[in-house]
C-alpha cells in the first residue's frame, strides 16, 4: 500500500485500507404500501438507481414485507386491507461522503477519501443462507435493530391442476420484523388465480435468493 493507513483486528484481518471503498449511508426516505380496500397483497414500485445499494425494514412490528429489486425499480410488496409503512436505505456504492475535517480520514493515491470516521458505513450483522431464507416460519434473532439488503424474494408459482392445464398465482417470500429484533420468513400470495391450457414455464413456488444479508440500522435513523 503506497499511501494511506492500514488498520488490523486482532486475529490479523483487514478493517481499513486506502486500497478498497466501503458502502456509505447516503440517505433514506419512507414509503407508505397503501390499502385500497381490495383483499390481496398490495404492491408499491419505487424507481431505483444503481448508484446506490438499498436495504429496508418495516416502521411497524409483525408486518410481512418484501422488498425485490428488477431492473431499474423496487417492488414493495406487503399485506392487504392496511397501510404499510416502509423505510429504505440508500448506501453509496463509491462509498464517497462529505469531507469531516476531523477524526480519521483515509486517502488513495489520487486523494479520494475511502474512509472517515465521521460517515456511517454498512455494518454487516449477519445474513439468511438458502436453506433458512427459503423456508417458510425460520426466525433468526439479531442483538441490534436489523435491516435487510433488497434482492429478490421469490418467484411466480405453477401448479398443476390436471387434465394438462395448469394453475398459476403469485407467491412472494417476504420477512416480518417482530419486536426484539427477530426476522421471521413468511409469505404472501395474491388472491388472483389463472388456469391457462398449457404451462406458462414458471419454475415452482420457492425464495430464489442465496441469502437474505441482514444489516445493523440502530445507529441509522
Amino acid at each position: 500500500m503506497p499511501v494511506g493507513l492500514e488498520v488490523l483486528s486482532s486475529v490479523g484481518s483487514l478493517q481499513v485500507t486506502s486500497n478498497y471503498k466501503n458502502l456509505a449511508f447516503y440517505d433514506y426516505l419512507d414509503v407508505t404500501v397503501v390499502s385500497d380496500g381490495s383483499p390481496d397483497l398490495y404492491v408499491y414500485q419505487l424507481p431505483v438507481d444503481n448508484t446506490y445499494v438499498y436495504a429496508y425494514r418495516p416502521l411497524t412490528t409483525g408486518v410481512a414485507v418484501g422488498f425485490h429489486l428488477s431492473a431499474n425499480r423496487a417492488l414493495i410488496v406487503a399485506p392487504a386491507n392496511r397501510n404499510t409503512p416502509v423505510r429504505i436505505y440508500r448506501f453509496r456504492r463509491d462509498g464517497s461522503g462529505a469531507r469531516a475535517n476531523f477524526g480519521l480520514e483515509v486517502f488513495d493515491d489520487s486523494g479520494n477519501l475511502t474512509f472517515s470516521s465521521a460517515i456511517q458505513y454498512l455494518k454487516v450483522l449477519g445474513y439468511m443462507s438458502f436453506s433458512r431464507f427459503g423456508t417458510v416460519g425460520n426466525t433468526a434473532a439479531y442483538n441490534r435493530r436489523p435491516a435487510i439488503i433488497a434482492g429478490n424474494m421469490g418467484c411466480l408459482a405453477t401448479l398443476s391442476g390436471g387434465s394438462g392445464r395448469w394453475l398459476w398465482q403469485q407467491r412472494f417470500t417476504t420477512l416480518t420484523f417482530n419486536a426484539g429484533n427477530s426476522i421471521t420468513v413468511s409469505q404472501l400470495s395474491s388472491l388472483e388465480e389463472f388456469w391457462q391450457d398449457s404451462s406458462p414455464g414458471l419454475l415452482p413456488y420457492g425464495a430464489n435468493s442465496t441469502n437474505a444479508i441482514v444489516i445493523d440500522s440502530s445507529q441509522l435513523p
